[in-house]
């Protein structure tokens, strides 16, 4: 009898279990075909999603790859958030997450999935095998979680039922086999594909790029070659021509290198690319009348931020203004055409909004420009007006159009609009520390004493720290950080168990990393600033090098540029895999427990507010 009721009262816990995961999130009807309107329903259980006034759902359509970001935007009915979505011809599946300003529900970074079915009832043939390409390759491109383990699962349960789809996600499944098995597999692959006759361009370049990695150089060049005469189009002659053209250090090679690409392929997006360097570098040497000849010459490819680029150069050389005006008024022209009907491919990971946005932005910073030239000509009303825009299209979110519009009032004499702005600047966490000494001698002029400043500005500060700090809790998380032991420059072991007790933060970088050379001029004010202040150990792993000594290439670096930093090799890229970095910068912030608390990737904002947003972390971790 007990026996009976225990197992009575599992099937209820299971069932309500599964009703509960059924009510979080639900789709109808349960199993969509190609071209229903489905309806998907959302039940919010993190704490600081449940009381919102809005939500939005992001839906991500793959077929064999991603094909479109879509936003969503929700109703509430009680608890339940609803929304509707139509499912077009080509889609195989759907992902979706939720948002609510910057908070998020992604199912632990996995997506809530949506397979679609045919007529029977049956997953589409190839939804398998564009899941799995999701979480191996486009992951990192819509802020989900890659997971090659996962990924390789879904292919392999495709391919055993489809075999005949293996040429169309070759990359992807090859790349999803463990490191040391990936060789392997990329080698029985190639050696099935080489049987066959009639090659794909899909398979063709699959050879040219694994044939390549695995050290045969001469087969794969074969293979280039046939691309090139059978896809000249195709991604591996367009990378091929952007190194080529990458390697050209003179005006004249680089013209050669874009005269012959643009035979093979005229509406190449690279040739915008190639097209901006060449100005640039024109302008650079004062070949002025050659720039203008080759945006006359090629008008299809110009775009704003070609002639922005010409504009700020000339800018910051102070000679030739009205030229740079010129260039930033045909600039401005462009981008306001743009906004106004963009052009182009949008990128499958943005939707239509994140797109039409980028274009704004792009008005906003030919402005900037302009309103800096019409500054440095005396003409502070125009400056004024033309930062103002900036300011308005950015919605207040980039500091140093900020900036400028705090600098340009202070000129015109505004100082009362001077406090006004910048007061909301500071404390929204977009400012920086020139607009804080404009701010501090516009209180002088608007009858503020010395003896008040301190406290004037105090309170701004309190209000951006706090305002700052409840933007970070919606991210804070708490997991075990994975356990490594490593080697620093001396050869010393370094543990992180070795800082158990003390708040860590670990930056991952490598030397060809732009992104992470920039950072290290503020991480070294980091270090200085909050190492012994706030007993806060800095670990920076050097990771992904492409160089045979990996020692000397990293102690070089740091001497070279004198960095104080406790630098550890992840010489065989585990501890970084370990840790699911997609892309590098990428800093975790610890706490003395051994959990990661957050987590920072790229460079984004001004040096002030990387260290505000720093400083603010090691306080909620600490």
């Amino acid at each position: 009898m007990k026996k009976l009721i225990a197992l009575i009262l599992l099937i209820i816990i299971v069932f309500a279990c599964s009703q509960d995961k059924q009510q979080k999130f639900s789709v109808v009807p349960e199993k969509p075909e190609t071209g229903n309107e489905i309806t998907i329903n959302f039940i919010p259980d993190k704490e600081n999603l449940k009381n919102v006034s809005e939500m939005e759902m992001l839906v991500y359509s793959f077929g064999v790859e991603l094909l479109n970001t879509s936003k969503v935007v929700l109703t509430k009915d009680k608890n339940t958030w609803t929304g509707k979505f139509k499912i077009d011809n080509e889609t195989k599946g759907l992902i979706a997450k939720f948002k609510s300003g910057e908070i998020f529900d992604d199912n632990d970074q996995l997506g809530y999935v949506i397979p679609i079915y045919d007529k029977d009832k049956n997953e589409l043939v190839g939804f398998k095998a564009g899941l799995g390409n999701i979480y191996q390759r486009w992951a990192s491109a819509i802020s989900l979680k890659k997971d090659s383990e996962l990924a390789n699962k879904y292919f392999k349960e495709e391919f055993a039922k489809h075999p005949e789809l293996k040429g169309d996600f070759l990359n992807g499944y090859v790349s999803s086999f463990p490191k040391n098995k990936i060789d392997s597999a990329a080698s029985a692959e190639i050696e099935l594909i080489e049987e066959k006759d009639n090659l794909s361009q899909n398979e063709l370049e699959f050879l040219a790029n694994w044939t390549k990695n695995l050290g045969d150089h001469v087969k794969s060049l074969k293979y280039v070659e046939l691309i090139e005469k059978e896809y000249p189009q195709s991604n591996l002659v367009k990378s091929k021509y952007y190194t080529k053209f990458r390697n050209m250090l003179t005006i004249e090679k680089k013209l050669n290198v874009f005269n012959e690409y643009v035979k093979i392929d005229k509406d190449s997006d690279l040739l915008q690319y190639m097209l901006s360097s060449i100005v640039s570098q024109q302008v650079k040497e004062n070949k002025i009348s050659n720039a203008e000849k080759m945006l006359s010459d090629y008008t299809n490819m110009t775009n704003s931020n070609i002639y922005n680029g010409i504009a700020w150069r000339l800018f910051e050389t102070k000679k030739n203004l009205k030229d740079a005006l010129k260039y930033s008024e045909k600039g401005i022209e462009l981008a306001r055409k743009e906004v106004e009907n963009p052009t182009g491919k949008k990128p499958p990971y943005v939707d239509e909004s994140e797109w039409k946005t980028s274009k704004k932005n792009s008005l906003a910073m030919i402005l900037d420009t302009y309103g800096n030239i019409q500054s440095e000509l005396g003409n502070n009303n125009a400056a004024v007006k033309s930062f103002e825009e900036a300011v308005q299209i950015t919605e207040s979110d980039m500091s140093e159009i900020n900036e400028s519009y705090i600098s340009a009032l202070f000129k015109l004499g505004d100082f009362e609009k001077v406090k006004q702005k910048a007061e909301q600047f500071i404390s929204a966490g977009k400012s920086t520390n020139k607009m804080k000494e404009i701010l501090k001698e516009a209180f002088i002029k608007t009858g503020g004493t010395k003896d008040n400043l301190d406290k004037y500005l105090g309170e701004i500060n309190a209000s951006a720290n706090e305002n700052m700090k409840e933007k970070l809790k919606s991210s804070i998380m708490n997991k075990p950080a994975p356990k490594f032991t490593l080697k620093d420059l001396k050869g010393n072991p370094v543990s992180l168990a070795d800082f158990k007790g003390q708040t860590v933060i670990v930056d991952f970088w490598a030397t060809w990393c732009g992104p992470c050379l920039q950072s290290f001029p503020i991480m070294e004010k980091a270090v200085n600033k909050f190492g012994k202040e706030r007993n806060v150990k800095f670990l920076f792993v050097n990771t992904w090098e492409r160089v045979d000594d990996k020692l000397k290439n990293a102690t070089d670096f740091i001497a070279k540029n004198k960095y104080p930093f406790h630098v550890l090799l992840d010489d065989k890229n585990e501890v970084i895999d370990s840790y699911g970095v997609e892309g590098i910068p990428t800093k975790f912030i610890i706490d003395k427990n051994g959990n990661i608390r957050f987590k920072s990737v790229g460079l984004e904002g001004t040096e002030d507010e990387i260290l505000a947003e720093l400083d603010q972390m090691i306080t909620l971790v600490q």
